[in-house]
């Protein structure tokens, strides 16, 4: 008999806990909202794998990809992504090299994105007017 079960949170458990847990499962769904992968190294090849996985994604609301190196070519690539996603609430590109030709094509993508109502660029070089734009564009979605 099929009885999908859903795992909602296992950040608060210890790890050996969490094994334990999925080792004695035979039937889940595994259900990923937030993705963190902050400080590692991620470049405008890890965002271009990201951005393909998110035009498919159906769960995942929030991204903190803080202190990477994507650059424009990984604001593109997420850029890409965000005109077709329509799950992502909060997306986190703090210090990630990223400057004003990157920031064009995330305000670019938020012209589609009805969703996005959180982006932290803060700490790249995007430029005052770019953020403006930015800001009211992610305005218009909270609304």
């Amino acid at each position: 008999m099929h009885h999908p079960k859903t795992i909602a949170n296992f950040l608060t458990l210890p790890v050996e806990l969490v094994y334990r847990i999925l080792d004695h499962q035979s039937d889940f769904t595994l259900i990923l909202t937030t993705l963190k992968v902050g400080f590692k190294c991620i470049r405008a090849i890890g965002a271009q794998s990201l951005g393909d996985a998110l035009q498919h994604n159906t769960t995942l609301t929030t991204i903190d990809l803080w202190y990477n190196k994507i650059g424009h070519l990984g604001a593109q690539c997420l850029s890409d992504a965000l005109q077709r996603n329509t799950t992502l609430t909060t997306l986190n590109l703090n210090c990630n090299n990223i400057r004003r030709v990157g920031a064009q094509f995330l305000g670019d993508a938020l012209q589609q994105n009805t969703t996005l109502t959180k982006l932290d660029l803060s700490d790249n070089a995007v430029g005052r007017n770019a953020m403006l734009v930015i800001k009211k564009l992610l305005k218009e979605n909270e609304n």
